[in-house]
């Protein structure tokens, strides 16, 4: 209570930078980053999977390995956003790709796909957001299956324990049970 919150979605590098200075008390991040002026509070792990186009080629496949898949119809968001780099990484892919989506918002992305062809990857998370028809679309990745850890990360300082956890909680609780982090099913965090 009194407490008021302002959400902004910014780079990770402005995050850490914003976080380091003292002018935020949480950043969310689905990179890791080792840094000795921050601490790490995993959230949840989610796979990154496909998405694909009606009719797109790699749909037809049983199993799906990121030696598959190629760079000429691939979707991105633009660099700034870890997305597009995980997916560059999954990929193995520099960049031969041959669109790039210049925003931050992966289903602005995923109604490009569905109009224009071509595919994605995009975190487990949204499954529950898209449509029937749009989840047959989806492909889990093989060899290894990518999963990225969406964190929080606070000061080594910070000492809002309580604020912490109802951000934690608000998270948590939009989150998949089986995808919880461990620590963060069995209760709250304690700084």
């Amino acid at each position: 209570p009194g407490i008021s919150m302002s959400i902004n979605e910014i780079t990770t590098e402005m995050s850490l930078a914003d976080l380091r200075r003292g002018d935020i008390d949480i950043a969310i991040l689905a990179t890791r980053h080792e840094d000795p002026q921050l601490l790490e509070i995993p959230l949840y792990r989610e796979a990154l999977v496909l998405y694909a186009s009606e009719g797109h080629p790699l749909l037809e496949q049983e199993r799906i390995d990121s030696l598959m898949l190629r760079g000429d119809d691939l979707w991105v968001l633009r660099s700034e956003h870890c997305l597009s780099g995980q997916v560059f990484d999954i990929c193995r892919i520099k960049t031969d790709f041959s669109a790039c989506y210049c925003a931050g918002n992966i289903f602005t992305l995923i109604n490009i796909i569905d109009s224009q062809g071509g595919y994605t990857i995009i975190p487990e998370f949204h499954l529950s957001m898209l449509a029937p028809e749009q989840r047959s679309r989806v492909r889990r990745l093989e060899d290894p299956e990518p999963v990225r850890t969406v964190s929080m990360y606070i000061r080594n300082d910070y000492f809002r324990e309580g604020m912490l956890n109802a951000v934690a909680e608000c998270i948590c609780d939009q989150v998949p049970k089986e995808m919880l982090d461990e620590r963060m099913a069995a209760g709250p965090i304690r700084i």
